[in-house]
C-alpha cells in the first residue's frame, strides 16, 4: 500500500511539473478476429475462450518472434507503425430461460479505444521492445492484487444503458534487462507508484514505458435493452463470469519501435485521435480492410445462433473458485465466410467466422439467408474489402474443411512471406537468458 507520505510526494512531483506538456495519442483499433485464440497461454490450442483480437494481421494460435510480430500483411490499428496485438474477453447477453427453455447466450461486439499516455517530465520513456507481452487481470481467480489493479468493468449498469465499458490498464515499468516476459506474464513489468497510469517506476523495475489505457465498448441492441432483467445478471464474460471481476486483457508489442521513440521524444501534446499532428503517427487509412492471415477454430462463437454454453469450458460462474471441466476440441480451418455485424454503436465489426452444419457445396446466393444473432449484419465469402474486392494474402478455406472438423493447425504453421512462420513457437512461459530473446544492459541492448 503507498503510503501517506509517498502520495503527498508524488502530488508535489506532479505539481511542480505542471507546466510541461505531457503527450498522449489515441491509436483506435479495428476487430481483426473473436474467436479461441490466445498465443500467449494456450501454445498452440483453441483457448479457454472466446476473445476479441485488435491489431496485426498475422495473430496465430502460437506467439510470433519478435521479428515476426512486425512482418504482417496489415494491422487493423489507427497507427501503421502498430503492429501490435491487443485482445481480451468478450461479453454475452444472457437470454433468460423461458417457457422451458434454457438461457442462451448472444455475443456483443465492441468498439475499442487504445490511448497511450506518457509524462514530460525530463526523464525518458522507452518505446515497448517488440516481442514484449502481458496480461493485466486475472481470468482464472476473482482476487484483488498487482495483477488486477488495472481492471475496471461494471456488468449491471442502470437499465437503458447503450452499452458496457470495460477499461484496462497495462502497467507500464519494466525491469533494466527489459525482460520480454515472466512465468507469470505479467511480473516482468510493474505499476507505477502512483498507481496505473502513473509516470514514476519503483527501482525494482526502473525502465518507464508509455501507459496503455484500452476502453472496450460492447454495444446493446434496441431488443437488449427491452429486455433488461433489472435483478441480473444480465451479461457474462465469456469466461463464464457474471461478476465481472476475473476481466482481463493482454498486449504483445509489434511497434516499430524507432517510430514510437521519435513519437514520445518528440511529439509532448495531447494529440488524441489527430495522429496528424504527430509526424511520426502515419494514420493507417486501411485499417478497416485488414483481415486475418490465418486460421480459426472451427466452430460458432454465437453469431449464427444464440449459444446454450459458452465455447471452451466456461459453465455460469458465480460464486467461489471458477468450475473445473474439459469441453470438446475443435479443429483449425481456414476461413470460409466473412461475417459483417452492427451492433448499437460500435460500427462495422469484420471478422472471419466458421458455421459448422452448412452445406458443403454452399452458393453466394445461399450466402444471404444464412441465420445471425444480429440485425443489419451481412454475411459474404472470406475475404472481402468494405467495397466487396477481393482481399489477398490471407488463407481461403472452404465448407466442407469447416464441417469435417479435421485440420488441427494445418495451414497455420506454413511458411507465407507476409509473417506467418513455420518455425517453433516463441518460447512464451519464460524468456531464455540469451541476446537473442532477452533485452540487457539498460539503457542499451544486446
Amino acid at each position: 500500500m503507498i503510503s501517506a507520505a509517498l502520495l503527498s510526494t508524488v502530488a508535489l512531483a506532479y505539481a511542480s511539473s505542471a507546466k510541461a506538456a505531457d503527450g498522449s495519442f489515441v491509436t483506435d483499433s479495428g476487430v481483426l478476429t473473436i474467436s479461441r485464440i490466445d498465443p500467449i497461454t494456450s501454445g498452440g490450442n483453441p483457448s479457454a475462450h472466446v476473445s476479441q483480437a485488435l491489431g496485426s494481421s498475422n495473430f496465430r494460435n502460437f506467439l510470433n518472434f519478435p521479428t515476426e510480430q512486425g512482418s504482417a500483411q496489415c494491422t487493423t490499428n489507427k497507427a501503421t507503425a502498430d503492429q501490435s496485438n491487443y485482445y481480451s474477453p468478450i461479453l454475452y447477453f444472457i437470454n433468460q430461460a423461458a417457457g422451458g427453455q434454457p438461457e442462451t447466450y448472444t455475443p456483443l461486439t465492441a468498439s475499442n479505444r487504445i490511448t497511450y499516455h506518457y509524462k514530460d517530465d525530463g526523464k525518458k520513456t522507452y518505446a515497448y521492445p517488440r516481442g514484449l507481452r502481458v496480461i493485466s487481470g486475472n481470468p482464472d481467480q476473482r482476487e484483488t492484487s498487482a495483477r488486477t489493479a488495472g481492471v475496471t468493468i461494471d456488468t449491471n449498469p442502470a437499465a437503458g444503458a447503450d452499452y458496457i465499458t470495460a477499461t484496462t490498464w497495462f502497467p507500464n515499468c519494466g525491469l533494466a534487462t527489459q525482460a520480454l516476459d515472466s512465468a507469470d506474464h505479467f511480473s516482468h513489468l510493474a505499476w507505477p507508484v502512483e498507481g496505473a497510469g502513473g509516470a514514476t517506476c519503483p527501482s525494482s523495475h526502473p525502465v518507464r514505458y508509455p501507459a496503455i489505457n484500452w476502453e472496450a465498448r460492447f454495444y446493446l441492441s434496441a431488443d437488449q435493452k427491452a429486455k433488461w432483467n433489472s435483478a441480473g445478471p444480465n451479461i457474462i464474460l465469456s469466461n463464464g463470469d457474471v461478476t465481472g471481476q476475473t476481466w482481463h486483457a493482454s498486449f504483445v508489442a509489434g511497434w516499430k519501435e524507432q517510430v514510437l521513440q521519435n513519437a514520445l521524444d518528440n511529439c509532448k501534446a495531447d494529440i488524441g485521435e489527430d495522429l496528424a499532428q504527430c509526424s511520426y503517427l502515419a494514420v493507417n487509412a486501411a485499417k478497416n480492410d485488414c483481415r486475418l492471415q490465418g486460421q480459426i477454430p472451427s466452430e460458432d462463437v454465437g453469431f449464427n445462433k444464440p449459444l446454450t454454453a459458452l465455447k471452451g469450458f466456461n459453465p455460469r460462474w458465480e460464486a467461489g473458485p471458477k468450475p473445473s471441466g474439459s469441453a470438446p476440441i475443435p479443429g483449425w480451418v481456414s476461413p470460409f465466410l466473412q461475417l459483417s455485424v452492427r451492433q448499437g454503436q460500435a460500427g462495422a465489426v469484420t471478422i472471419p467466422v466458421a458455421f459448422p452444419g452448412l452445406p458443403n457445396a454452399i452458393t453466394t446466393s445461399q450466402l444471404a439467408t444464412i441465420a445471425t444473432t444480429s440485425a443489419g449484419s451481412k454475411i459474404v465469402k472470406w475475404a472481402r474489402k468494405q467495397d466487396g474486392s477481393i482481399y489477398l494474402p490471407v488463407i481461403v478455406g472452404n465448407q466442407q474443411d469447416t464441417n469435417d472438423n479435421v485440420l488441427q493447425n494445418g495451414e497455420n504453421n506454413v511458411y507465407y512471406a507476409a509473417g506467418i512462420s513455420n518455425q517453433e513457437p516463441f518460447n512464451s512461459v519464460l524468456i531464455p537468458a540469451t541476446p537473442t530473446n532477452l533485452r540487457r544492459g539498460f539503457p542499451g541492448r544486446a
